[in-house]
């Protein structure tokens, strides 16, 4: 009954309330759902300081041309920072990100009056699959993406474009006529986890030359191309990763023109590490992550976001 009067509702505002309004409301709502479910205090707490915030932001982050959405980890960063998001370059702003989902994003600037190298992300503009095993490869020395007409062995097949989650196995080498032209062909990485009928992948989120943290996320064998984890655990980078590797993923993040993201790194059991996806509007964090965790993680990224973008910007408000 509740359900169905709140549906009734919903349908009322959406009939009488101008768009912009709607808009405005249901941003709002995102906000302080995101401040009571990942802040620290208590949820009354939490509720009147998210208000506050969210009438007078500490600062201003500026989206270009398109804000992110409340799945979105900058979002979610943002809310707990108390900063505003803006999309109008004209209005006032302290920080500025281009943000625009998508694999292949050209975006024009010149409305945001900054230099290009004071906005985030500003050459982040292909998180294909083929791109990141080409900046993979000028990183790390080794291959991914290999020929499947004369690769000898298994293989994965996956979509070019960004988070399709349509990986499968196929036996190289493939006939011509196999190929098929909107797929990349990589290696298939021995990944397993410490855990019985799991593999393990790693997710590393990146701010500019900082890596707070790692997710370690434990997928079913049968199902590891799918978005689905069996269970998500905290990891420290020095743990997971020697000096040097940790050295190439940030070459890697600056190849791939992303300051801000977060990309998918495969270990082999040759011990080698892959990465095998980017992310420049990454969601998070990842499903199978316990609740408490997922409050650390995201108080210790928007600590690493906070110092990042003082670091990238001069932090002084345009409008």
């Amino acid at each position: 009954m509740i359900a169905v009067l709140r549906n009734r509702l919903y349908q009322l505002a959406k009939a009488l309330l101008p768009r912009r309004v709607r808009r405005t409301l249901k941003y709002g709502r995102q906000w302080l759902q995101v401040r009571t479910r990942y802040g620290t205090h208590k949820r009354g707490t939490e509720l009147v300081m998210g208000t506050a915030d969210l009438i007078h932001p500490k600062k201003t982050v500026l989206f270009y041309p398109e804000l992110p959405l409340s799945a979105h980890v900058v979002f979610k960063l943002c809310v707990l920072l108390g900063f505003g998001m803006e999309m109008v370059p004209e209005n006032r702003f302290d920080y500025a990100f281009r943000q625009l989902r998508g694999t292949h994003t050209e975006v024009v600037l010149d409305r945001v009056p900054v230099p290009a190298d004071q906005i985030v992300n500003a050459w982040a503009n292909d998180v294909s699959k083929h791109h990141v095993a080409e900046a993979f490869e000028e990183v790390f020395g080794y291959t991914l993406e290999v020929d499947p007409t004369t690769y000898t062995g298994q293989m994965v097949e996956k979509s070019d474009e960004n988070a399709r989650h349509d990986g499968h196995l196929v036996q190289g080498p493939l006939d011509p006529e196999e190929i098929k032209e909107d797929k990349v062909y990589q290696i298939a990485i021995r990944n397993p986890s410490p855990h019985d009928g799991l593999i393990l992948d790693h997710r590393v989120p990146i701010f500019g030359s900082t890596i707070p943290l790692v997710y370690e996320k434990h997928r079913p064998y049968e199902t590891r191309f799918q978005n689905d984890n069996a269970f998500v655990e905290l990891a420290e980078p020095e743990d997971t990763f020697s000096e040097d590797e940790l050295d190439k993923l940030l070459r890697f993040a600056r190849t791939m023109g992303i300051d801000c993201g977060e990309f998918d790194v495969l270990r082999d059991t040759d011990g080698r590490i892959y990465v095998v996806d980017a992310a420049n509007t990454p969601a998070g964090p990842p499903n199978g992550l316990p609740e408490e965790q997922a409050k650390e993680a995201l108080s210790r990224l928007a600590a690493a976001f906070s110092d990042f973008l003082e670091r990238h910007s001069t932090g002084i408000a345009r409008a």
